[in-house]
């Protein structure tokens, strides 16, 4: 059985890892060039070393001459993980048998971008990663295998990314020998119960603090490593936090934004009607502690965190 991997993300090295440890030949890996828009991407050139294939860097695996050169390769199975780029039927026609796809989400529900971080962002309990044939259409293909991914209300984007690696893993050996019998089995998606969610930006971050305190709580582990991370505007000067420590539904004093205690471990702000504590601040793009982030921009308790479209636009401007 021969494959072709394209992808640029931890979910796809897996699937490389896993199909070339089940016996399959790696016959290409491809890639995109370093894309800061990409917070997830990883360098594949030591994933490709190690199963012995090329590596092929393109912005796209729409062009004539990609098409061509998957042509040439002639895959059985060509994979296609966390790409963020829809493939034409042009490519989906150069695998022999079929194109494939995986989604981090229980399809039909959550088609579309960004599924990881609205599943956390809605305080949903579940998830799932599923593997489907590709189509044309976004994430629309009949399913082959979804494993179930539980959620808990102390869980962020990193704690999920890692079960969605374990279940990657499990799907690509429970249907092994499928694969290399060529007898692939898979199901038509109800059209009556698909949901699409949008794309996510890192601008469409801004922390809303008039919202209630479990949505800001969400609304933080969502958005966290690998991930760009929600963010707040105080003095000029953009803050993005990481992890939500924890959030109170009832909280009598300040107005919402408004930083109500400062501690070596967090701080907490107010909502509304209530009051979330963050951590793992990060300033000007880089990772820092609470106590240097109030040093160096003297933040004090009584402060109001607030967001400033002019400040976002200055620091995405940065270099």
């Amino acid at each position: 059985m021969r494959v072709v991997v394209a992808t640029h993300n931890r979910l796809g090295q897996v699937c490389i890892e896993t199909l070339h440890a089940g016996g399959a030949e790696v016959a290409a890996v491809y890639t995109r060039p370093p894309t800061p828009a990409i917070a997830d991407q990883i360098d594949l050139s030591p994933t490709a070393e190690a199963v012995d294939a090329p590596l092929r860097m393109v912005e796209s695996l729409n062009t004539p001459s990609v098409i061509a050169e998957l042509e040439r390769i002639g895959p059985t199975y060509l994979f296609v993980v966390g790409w963020s780029q829809l493939v034409e039927q042009a490519v989906i026609d150069t695998a022999a048998e079929a194109a494939i796809g995986m989604h981090p989400a229980p399809l039909p529900r959550g088609r579309g971008r960004a599924p990881l971080a609205w599943a956390l962002i809605k305080g949903l309990d579940h998830t799932a990663l599923t593997k489907f044939e590709l189509t044309e259409a976004a994430d629309a293909g009949p399913i082959i295998a979804q494993e179930p991914i539980e959620i808990d209300q102390r869980d962020h984007a990193v704690d999920i990314y890692e079960r969605m690696l374990v279940a990657a893993d499990d799907i690509i050996d429970d249907v092994q020998a499928s694969l290399h019998e060529r007898r692939l089995e898979s199901v038509p998606q109800d059209e009556s119960r698909a949901t699409y969610w949008p794309r996510r930006r890192p601008q469409d971050g801004a922390i809303p603090w008039s919202d209630d305190a479990q949505t800001v709580f969400n609304w933080v582990r969502g958005q966290s490593r690998p991930y760009p991370g929600a963010y707040t505007s105080y003095a000029g000067e953009i803050i993005s936090f990481h992890r939500g420590v924890g959030f109170q539904e009832m909280w009598g004093g300040g107005q919402p934004g408004q930083i109500l205690h400062i501690s070596e471990e967090k701080i907490d702000v107010a909502t509304w009607e209530g009051c979330v504590s963050l951590g793992e601040p990060h300033l000007r793009g880089d990772s820092t502690d609470i106590l240097s982030l109030v040093e160096a921009i003297d933040l004090q308790e009584g402060d109001l965190f607030q967001f400033r479209l002019e400040a976002y636009s200055a620091y995405m401007e940065q270099p």
